[in-house]
């Protein structure tokens, strides 16, 4: 079974209901960690977490208008929240639906998407956690035809980088529907198709969020439940389950498939979707669950990508070899680096570089910058002297203010 719970808040009965269904994923909105705990030991699923961004002093959902800088604070911003439920988080999902809703075809916003995804995923990295991007609702990234495959294809750089694509799948009157179903559930087949045309990394999807939605209709906030203000009826819950086993039969037909977690469990906004206290599907996923489900995510093996050459007439960005007193001091320093130490150096403001190590030449010597653990070096070879500064601030024009190291004088992390 690959259909699991999206649970918004633990609120009464929702802890109890989790545990009697016991579902093989779970995404989660809250970082209690009693329920988590709970779940982990004694349904042993998989975990999915987003933050309430505003809850920890993010403003809302990205914007993605300077992609380096938001992503570089969507993780600092994120990985003290993280850390108490680091044990039991298996993945952590970036944004919710973020910058969509542009139908106007090819939108560069989708670029800038791509680059966010892309660096907070790195900062994510170094601290052991594995990475959701996307979350694509209904009908984004937008477009059709060559449109479409255009944005799939500026997103794609994301997706050397980010461990797990999110999508987001709902239909109405019935998630089963008749017209073409890769539009809206099952989409994630037509993305799959795309993603390989455009010879993609072949990444992990997992679909987010799903169920009914009359939202993709024009009515807002209406779920299985119905909305009387519109006059939509519920749909009852014998024919919700049949759904959600056709959709579930589809998700296991597709081994790029992790999971779906079905919307939702415990928001008070969201009352039409609620599956709290539906016997039905408490008993349908507790019989699924006598079948264990292993979730994994595979390892990301980020690629190789060559740096791109640097402007013509700027000394302080051309690619440059170490010097042997460079190379020295930093093989001296293999806890920061955590890889062999390479020949070649390259430009350190490509945020998306896969390699850990960056180095720039400069007037005074060479620039040394450990992506994995964000520590600066600056060798200075007229005086054969390497300094340390703490943290990354880009003002490389002079040594002052940088500490001098001795050989074996670095601590471990630092």
């Amino acid at each position: 079974m690959k259909t699991g719970l999206h649970i918004q808040d633990w609120v009464t009965g929702a802890e109890d209901y989790v545990m009697a269904a016991k579902p093989p994923l779970i995404k989660v909105m809250v970082n209690d960690i009693e329920p988590l705990k709970r779940y982990k030991e004694e349904v042993g699923g998989f975990v999915a977490v987003r933050a309430h961004f505003s809850a920890i002093g993010l403003p809302g959902e990205p914007t993605f208008d300077r992609p380096e800088e938001q992503g570089d604070a969507w993780a600092e911003a994120l990985l003290p929240w993280l850390e108490p439920i680091r044990p039991y988080t298996d993945l952590v999902i970036l944004s919710n639906e973020a910058g969509q809703g542009n139908a106007r075809g090819t939108d560069s916003i989708i670029g800038r998407h791509a680059v966010f995804d892309g660096v907070a995923t790195l900062n994510l990295h170094r601290e052991g956690y594995k990475v959701g991007g996307g979350a694509f609702s209904v009908g984004n990234p937008p477009g059709t035809g060559e449109g479409l495959r255009a944005n799939w294809n500026q997103y794609g750089a994301a997706l050397d980088y980010i461990d797990v694509l999110v999508l987001h799948e709902y239909g109405a009157p019935s998630m089963m529907v008749e017209a073409d179903q890769t539009w809206r559930c099952l989409r994630f087949q037509r993305v799959i198709d795309i993603l390989d045309s455009l010879e993609a990394r072949k990444v992990p999807i997992l679909i987010g969020e799903c169920g009914i939605d009359w939202g993709v209709l024009g009515h807002p906030l209406t779920g299985w439940r119905g909305h009387g203000d519109y006059g939509i009826s519920s749909t009852t819950p014998q024919d919700y389950i049949a759904q959600l086993q056709w959709y579930n039969q589809h998700l296991e037909a597709e081994p790029r498939i992790l999971g779906a977690t079905i919307f939702n469990v415990g928001y008070q906004d969201w009352q039409s979707f609620e599956v709290r206290g539906l016997a039905e599907l408490k008993d349908w996923m507790a019989e699924a669950s006598k079948v264990p489900t292993n979730i994994v995510i595979p390892p990301t093996i980020i690629p190789f990508r060559a740096p791109a050459e640097a402007p013509a007439n700027s000394p302080a960005d051309q690619h440059y070899r170490l010097g042997a007193g460079s190379r020295d001091w930093v093989a001296s320093l293999p806890n920061l680096t955590g890889a062999p130490l390479e020949d070649e150096g390259y430009h350190h403001d490509d945020p998306m570089d896969p390699r850990e190590i960056s180095f720039t030449r400069t007037e005074q010597g060479t620039m040394t910058w450990f992506k994995k653990t964000g520590a600066q070096f600056y060798y200075h070879e007229d005086s054969d002297t390497l300094y340390r500064k703490s943290r990354h601030t880009g003002a490389f024009e002079k040594p002052t203010g940088w500490e001098s190291l001795r050989p074996g004088g670095l601590e471990a992390g630092e």
